[in-house]
C-alpha cells in the first residue's frame, strides 16, 4: 500500500484593525517593520503594506 503525503498548508498572516495608520506606526516603532508599499481603495482605506527587516 502506497503512503499518501498531504501537502503542507499555506498560511498568509494578516491583520485587521480599526485604525490601520496607527497599527502601521506601532509595527514600525515596535517590531522594526518598514513601509514599502501602500494600497488604498477609493475611500482611502489602507489594504496592504511592507515587510519586516530586523536590525542586524
Amino acid at each position: 500500500m502506497e503512503r499518501q503525503v498531504m501537502p503542507s498548508p499555506v498560511l498568509y498572516p494578516s491583520l485587521r484593525c480599526g485604525d490601520a495608520e496607527a497599527e502601521m506606526d506601532w509595527l514600525e516603532r515596535t517590531l522594526g517593520f518598514e513601509r514599502r508599499e501602500e494600497h488604498r481603495d477609493p475611500e482611502g482605506n489602507l489594504w496592504a503594506f511592507g515587510t519586516y527587516r530586523p536590525a542586524a
